[in-house]
């Protein structure tokens, strides 16, 4: 299901809009899930869209997309990390490698960084899964151990 954050809605300028929401979910863990994809929409736009873009498209060459991501389907977790940390050196997103560094936001609580990683992995195309603070404390735990 698509939802735009008002209502539902399947033409294409609603699908450029909207977030997917996973199936399964209860309706009160759907209400938390709607709240974390509009709230991390917002944090988007503050935080990662001057770069990213407002539709997730990248810039060019030097900025990977996170539209239809390969790499957000494939680590899930280690974009909860690379959110918190940034990261330095390539990664290569949908075949394309890309090599520029994307700054650390330590200052983003971890809800925070839960509401981004919900919102980016269901916005777009992408089809991840509802990513709660319990799960993305676990994962930036896990993240500095590797450090």
């Amino acid at each position: 299901m698509l939802i735009n954050g008002c209502g539902g809605g399947d033409d294409k300028k609603e699908e450029a809009k909207g977030f997917y929401i996973p199936e399964g979910l209860d309706s009160r863990t759907e209400l938390r899930y709607r709240q974390y994809a509009v709230q991390g929409r917002i944090l988007y736009k503050q935080h990662c869209a001057n770069c990213h873009q407002e539709d997730g498209t990248g810039l060019g060459e030097l900025i990977p997309p996170l539209a239809k991501s390969d790499y957000l389907e494939k680590n899930l977790q280690h974009v909860v990390c690379i959110i918190r940390n940034g990261l330095q050196g390539p990664v290569v997103v949908n075949g394309v490698e890309y090599n520029q560094p994307m700054p650390p936001n330590q200052q983003l609580k971890n809800i925070e960084i839960a509401e981004i990683a919900t919102y980016i992995t269901n916005a777009w195309g992408n089809k991840g899964e509802f990513i709660t603070v319990q799960k993305a404390q676990e994962w930036l735990k896990s993240c500095e151990q590797e450090e």
